[in-house]
């Protein structure tokens, strides 16, 4: 008995494939450190929520299979034209550049990678973590409507979670430019959006 695969079914599966490599590329470190960074209070390497670890990590969708887009439109090309513009700065610890990057995407977003990087955990949730998506693979036919529900009434705390930590390590991010570039800095800061141009 031959067994047929549908168009929904396939394009599901090329989706996943796509959102998978794409994240592993985009959330991958582009470089090792070349030494161990000293203690510098950085948050999220003392919670372990760099790196691998970060990978690890599972959020629920908001609820909008179209956001699956953003992976491939703007979450995994823009972390890597973070990644290609800083070069060897760009570390997952907080360590302290050889220069302030101002041209390239940085003329129009000082934390391009967090732009990128949240796009990707939206977009990979509301790909992975429907119930009549590839959870539906794992949850009881029975069970659909009662976890739907969990994962819905979740979603706003582990977003809120996701942006508490990103929104800490910007903080951090931004006290140690400032603290090592002064008045260049506070300028390029202050006609620079943090994440989206001309809006955030």
């Amino acid at each position: 008995m031959a067994s047929t695969i549908s168009l929904s079914q396939a394009s599901l599966a090329a989706g996943i494939a796509t959102s998978t490599l794409a994240t592993f590329v985009a959330l991958s470190p582009p470089h090792k450190n070349p030494t161990r960074a000293p203690p510098t209070g950085d948050f999220l390497r003392h919670v372990n929520a760099t790196g691998g670890a970060f990978r690890a990590l599972v959020f629920v969708p908001i609820g909008l299979l179209s956001l699956q887009t953003l992976i491939l439109v703007i979450g995994a090309p823009l972390r890597l034209i973070a990644y290609a513009s800083l070069g060897k700065n760009f570390t997952f610890e907080l360590s302290k550049p050889d220069g302030l990057m101002t041209s390239g995407v940085y003329r129009w977003v000082q934390h391009p990678s967090y732009t990128g990087m949240a796009a990707l955990v939206v977009g990979n949730a509301v790909l992975l973590a429907r119930t009549d998506g590839v959870l539906a693979s794992w949850v009881p036919r029975a069970w659909a409507g009662v976890f739907d529900g969990v994962v819905k009434s979740l979603a706003p705390l582990a977003l809120g979670v996701f942006g508490w930590g990103l929104w800490t390590r910007v903080k951090q991010e931004e006290k140690m430019l400032r603290g090592e570039f002064g008045k260049k800095w506070e300028e390029w800061h202050k006609r620079t959006a943090r994440f989206i141009p001309w809006i955030f």
